[in-house]
């Protein structure tokens, strides 16, 4: 069965997003196979985007990155996905005061 080109645009596009996430943590494929409790044959069968990965394979790989699942397709407002850091401020900001939030934002725009 042949794939169609949005479906190999959106292996391409999670593999990109997956090995974006794999240097930000600065792990090889090795690690990251490790870290997953994946097979290092999974995580290369992925790279050479031969099929789009289960989801319990993307819970996987999203555990090893320390995300929820939803941040490896999640694009902020430019269309860039959302970094981990980014996903940390913004949860964080949440549990701020009002007072505090205020505060965070002025310095926030001070350093621009």
């Amino acid at each position: 069965m042949n794939k169609d080109l949005y479906e190999l645009n959106q292996i391409e596009k999670l593999v990109e997003r997956i090995d974006k996430l794999r240097v930000e943590h600065n792990y090889s494929i090795y690690e990251l196979a490790v870290k997953s409790g994946l097979s290092v044959n999974t995580i290369k069968y992925l790279y050479k985007k031969k099929s789009f990965p289960n989801i319990r394979t993307l819970y996987n790989i999203c555990e090893a990155f320390d995300i929820p699942i939803w941040l490896l397709f999640h694009k902020n407002e430019s269309g860039l996905f959302t970094t981990k850091n980014e996903y940390i401020l913004i949860s964080n900001f949440k549990n701020l005061s009002d007072t505090s939030k205020r505060l965070l934002i002025e310095v926030s725009e001070n350093l621009k």
